[in-house]
């Protein structure tokens, strides 16, 4: 290697370029870090500096005991109509994944009866989704529903293929038609790192959501978290 400039930075520069060009495609993982070693001829610190430039640049990400992968390009979300997230897979030519999913009735504490407009006590339906695509999980999504906007017997029928949002218009008729939501930054965690496998220190994207139907009526109530080296939310704002 030449010595124009530090090691590790030809190293980043080189691992780079051969991800640009394809040589390593979304989703592979890296030779391990004995490979490289021998195949630029520097040490283990070096290869590993040069790959932690690459993880913050978002081209590399870690997964715990496995190796380091080329990061999949981020999804963005910045269409001003509403949009599942089956329907920003798609448009970024992936297909989503339903990587976990349970759904129960129970009963509202003092928080979701204050979110959802309800007494504290009253009948709820729970569903906890793990959503990704390539067997790769990218958020996780805790929705909550008025129980008795729905017969008992069709409850199972919200649990219907990928999108949600469709099943809603599909068997109930229920378009949902505004979505208001907070967003904020977290880290893993040891909980959401197990779920999205990501390191405990992994920035992640928090949502809060309140999804409105066409009559202005409180629908759902949602709290998801997404990881942000997946995920892009743009915002777009005018004055008026």
């Amino acid at each position: 290697m030449g010595r124009e400039k530090p090691y590790y930075q030809q190293v980043r520069d080189d691992i780079r370029e051969k991800i640009k060009q394809g040589h390593y495609r979304q989703g592979q993982y890296l030779p391990c870090e004995q490979k490289l070693e021998k195949e630029y001829g520097v040490s283990r610190t070096t290869v590993r500096s040069a790959i932690s430039e690459l993880v913050q640049d978002g081209y590399l990400y870690i997964v715990r005991g496995k190796g380091t992968k080329v990061a999949y390009s981020k999804l963005m979300d910045n269409n001003p109509s509403l949009l599942s997230f089956t329907e920003i897979l798609k448009s970024h030519g992936y297909e989503s994944q339903m990587i976990e999913r349970t759904i129960e009735v129970i009963k509202a504490d003092d928080n979701l009866s204050g979110k959802l407009g309800l007494q504290q006590g009253e009948e709820i339906i729970h569903i906890y989704r793990v959503r990704g695509t390539d067997n790769e999980p990218i958020s996780v999504n805790h929705s909550y529903f008025p129980k008795k906007l729905f017969r008992e017997k069709e409850i199972p029928l919200l649990l219907e293929g990928d999108s949600m949002y469709e099943n809603l218009q599909k068997y109930f008729h229920i378009v949902i038609t505004e979505i208001r939501e907070e967003i904020w930054a977290i880290s893993a965690g040891k909980k959401y790192a197990e779920i999205l496998d990501v390191s405990r220190q992994a920035p992640l994207l928090a949502f809060e959501r309140e999804s409105f139907d066409q009559e202005g009526n409180l629908i759902e109530y949602s709290e998801v978290v997404y990881r942000s080296d997946r995920y892009k939310h743009a915002v777009a704002m005018r004055k008026k």
